[in-house]
């Protein structure tokens, strides 16, 4: 059986990747981050024309744009969560084998699961003071709470994506790294 999250490519018989396989949830966080990165262009863009050659801001767009970098940094997490490509020394991770290779990557992924729980609650709290305090943004008097609500949501859519990848590593042995997992296969069948 092969799991959606434990491959993400499935393999040719050649060895190239025959087609890309995407949760749904994947899909959203993409799509969430493309056309916030493409807003975000496009509105500077139009800022930038608007006020040197027309002499007149756009009204906003500062507020707008800090909006939609929150939308594309939170909707990246579950992504780069689930492709593992976390910023990492892999120095380290190349001395070890076996065993410890596999402890090693087990607590990255519990380590990234508590790191992304904690900050996610910490968001929560400053989403609900932000609600009960109604709170808005300066400009465009826009409450900010319904956002910091997305961003929780979006923590806890990375929460979830680690501890499956975490699942997966403790009951496959493998947690959807390919080149780590060809690594530490290799070396688990070596040592038995």
């Amino acid at each position: 059986m092969v799991s959606p999250v434990a491959h993400i490519h499935a393999v040719a018989g050649d060895g190239h990747s025959a087609s890309v396989r995407r949760s749904p949830v994947e899909k959203l966080c993409r799509v969430i981050a493309a056309i916030c990165l493409f807003g975000m262009m496009a509105l500077t863009f139009v800022s930038v024309i608007s006020r040197y050659f027309f002499d007149w801001p756009v009204p906003g767009d500062s507020e707008l744009q800090s909006f939609m970098l929150g939308f594309i940094i939170f909707a990246s997490i579950p992504l780069v969560t689930r492709a593992q490509r976390h910023i990492a020394v892999r120095a380290f991770a190349a001395l070890l084998t076996g065993r410890a290779l596999f402890a090693q990557r087990a607590f990255v992924l519990l380590g990234t699961a508590a790191g992304l729980g904690f900050m996610g609650y910490f968001i929560f709290l400053q989403a609900e003071l932000l609600w009960e305090e109604n709170i808005k943004s300066n400009y465009l008097n826009i409450p900010e709470a319904p956002f910091i609500y997305v961003f929780t949501c979006l923590m806890a859519i990375g929460v979830y994506v680690a501890l499956e990848r975490l699942y997966f590593l403790g009951r496959h042995g493998i947690s959807g790294d390919e080149e780590g997992d060809k690594h530490m296969a290799a070396e688990l069948t070596s040592t038995e």
